[in-house]
């Protein structure tokens, strides 16, 4: 897919944890979650104007705005590739799903050679939990003046658990180009939008653009400012997290395995943990705060890893994280109502 081409503090808090057996329930889960969460969905692709289900585990998209799907070039061939192309008033967007190595995606993609393209900036880094990414700017010639055209490719696991790249890109004229990737972060939502943006860096070198430099930024939300902001950020996230600790509860306790809802809600609460430890981390805490942000950090990475181990059929690493999980959210509850310290670890001492 080319689409250059194609387009030339903390009040009113509620009791965090409402579930006193997590690790009971990932037992009750996983008797049947292999089965459930890892089959193929019963519908892949388009399912209507605005919505994508993709063989990707834990990739659906939903969009507003001005995103139209390109039905043509739209397809989902399980087990082997995926795309989504959506068009936009002057703009094209567009995912595409891949077994290729992360180098070829992106050697496919980005092509200096080919005469129309020149290559403004390129990057490559870790995000949270040493995910690697590539990414590009470039800009293209056409007859109706520049094209900027910003990809990123990550990699992706497929629902059969085989391992594959995604490439993410956006291509809109020069002069529109900083307004539209700030309507794609804002109108088009992996999961609901509990995945986040769909760029997870931002683009660089574009001439006479505002954030033409070349450093990442981090991820939207990260970076609290001082102390209640940052500590209205913490308790916002756990908040959050424990409704999404409650759903799980609600959801294994009346299991509906053939309902394409129900898996959905499921798998967008799985992802939810997996995105929260990778926000965790992007966090930078008040000093006053670091053991607490710790605590938090150490909270989602349970959660993640709980939904790793759900994903993979672990009984015993989903019940134990679970299980531990529970202790810590515990623990984030007291320093929360006591500025940031365990009063039970002050009794200790």
């Amino acid at each position: 897919m080319n689409l250059s081409k194609a387009s030339k503090t903390m009040t009113g808090r509620t009791n965090r944890l409402r579930c006193a057996s997590l690790g009971m329930a990932a037992m009750l889960l996983l008797s049947g979650a292999h089965r459930t969460i890892a089959g193929s969905a019963p519908e892949l692709g388009l399912v209507s104007g605005n919505e994508y289900v993709g063989q990707q585990f834990f990739w659906n998209a939903t969009w507003s705005g001005q995103w139209t799907a390109d039905t043509t070039l739209t397809t989902s061939v399980p087990d082997q590739y995926e795309q989504l192309v959506l068009h936009g008033d002057s703009a094209n967007f567009g995912v595409l799903f891949t077994y290729d190595t992360m180098a070829d995606a992106f050697a496919r993609e980005v092509d200096p050679e080919s005469g129309d393209m020149a290559v403004l900036s390129t990057d490559a880094w870790s995000g949270a939990g040493d995910v690697p990414y590539l990414s590009a700017t470039v800009e293209i010639s056409t007859d109706k003046g520049p094209v900027i055209e910003y990809l990123e490719v990550a990699p992706a696991m497929a629902n059969s658990f085989a391992d594959g790249n995604q490439v993410t890109m956006l291509v809109a004229p020069e002069a529109d180009f900083e307004q539209t990737f700030q309507d794609v972060q804002n109108e088009i939502l992996p999961n609901g939008g509990d995945a986040g943006p769909v760029f997870a860096g931002k683009p660089a070198g574009i001439p006479g653009s505002a954030a033409g430099g070349s450093d990442q930024s981090p991820a939207p939300g990260s970076q609290p400012s001082d102390e209640s902001v940052y500590l209205d950020t913490l308790s916002g996230e756990i908040d959050t997290l424990a409704q999404s600790l409650t759903d799980f509860q609600t959801l294994i306790q009346n299991p509906a395995w053939d309902d394409q809802t129900w898996k959905t809600s499921m798998a967008n609460i799985l992802f939810s943990w997996i995105a929260a430890y990778d926000n965790a981390q992007s966090m930078v805490p008040p000093d006053r705060y670091a053991e607490m942000h710790q605590t938090y950090v150490d909270f989602t990475a349970l959660l993640a890893g709980a939904a790793g181990a759900i994903v993979s059929n672990d009984v015993d690493t989903a019940t134990s994280d679970l299980t531990e999980a529970q202790a810590t959210l515990m623990r984030l509850e007291r320093m929360l109502e006591s500025g940031g310290v365990d009063i039970l670890d002050d009794k200790a001492g």
